[in-house]
């Protein structure tokens, strides 16, 4: 017992450096993370119709909701603290090319 503590006296280093506590932007840096509600940003998903919810099955949780469906949702959302939304359309079938470009973008 006594050699294996021996061991890791001489492993522990005897100086710990500073380096990234020198100044307040370093610090800022390197400091634990805190995530709030406010810089959060909630994706939702756009389609049309009324009182429609549809799962995305390429993203677990995430749903196609209808405009009315989505004012309520945002109101959630503002009432949790988000801090901002992100608002995807669904386009019309036939809508994408291959090379990502919307078909009626000119």
């Amino acid at each position: 017992m006594r050699d294996m503590v021996k061991q890791l006296e001489v492993q522990l280093p005897t100086a710990r450096p500073r380096r990234l506590r020198r100044t307040p932007a370093l610090r800022a840096l390197v400091r634990e993370t805190h995530l709030h509600a406010a810089q959060l940003v909630a994706p939702l998903f756009i389609t049309t119709g009324e009182g429609r919810r549809e799962p995305i099955l390429s993203m677990p949780g995430q749903d196609r909701i209808s405009v009315d469906v989505a004012v309520e949702r945002c109101r959630e959302l503002v009432a949790a603290g988000v801090g901002g939304l992100l608002l995807f359309a669904q386009l019309r079938a036939g809508g994408r090319r291959t090379g990502g470009n919307h078909r009626d973008h000119r």
